[in-house]
């Protein structure tokens, strides 16, 4: 005889004293997403943004991607830049790239914040050994500084 209980949607766990809420399936998130109409995700976005704000000020790389996907180009660029200094930091250098190399391609051509992050990319590219792609940059920055000149 089949059960009548509903399915269960989300899980409940606990974890070092913590109460953990899970979807009980990978597919449920995206299907929630795609239900959302695109003005009112980005409110959501912009909620949820705020309230990493306010309860996790540095948690930049969420940040980013929240702001962003809520529109919020300026902010969402700010913690993109943000983030990607702190991956730095840290020598998190796949990060790091990756977070530069998604701000410069944020920026137009003639953004003033363009040659230092060419120059932050090419100081990890040295400590990554990539001295391919870090001559890129350098030329790159070289080409910046003769068109703002």
């Amino acid at each position: 005889m089949p059960s009548s209980a509903a399915p269960v949607l989300i899980e409940e766990r606990r974890e070092d004293k913590a109460e953990i809420f899970e979807f009980s399936h990978a597919l449920i998130p995206a299907a929630l997403r795609e239900g959302l109409s695109g003005l009112r995700r980005k409110r959501l976005h912009r909620q949820v943004a705020r309230v990493i704000e306010e309860l996790h000020p540095e948690a930049y790389q969420r940040l980013a991607y929240h702001w962003g996907e809520a529109g919020d180009e300026d902010k969402g660029l700010d913690y993109t830049i943000k983030a990607a200094d702190q991956a730095r930091k840290r020598y998190a250098n796949e990060d790091a790239l990756r977070l530069y190399s998604e701000a410069l391609s944020l920026l137009p051509e003639d953004h003033p914040d363009r040659f230092d992050l060419l120059a932050a990319r090419a100081g990890v590219y040295d400590m990554t050994a990539n001295r391919k792609a870090q001559l890129a940059d350098i030329e790159a920055m070289l080409d910046f500084a003769e068109k703002t000149m």
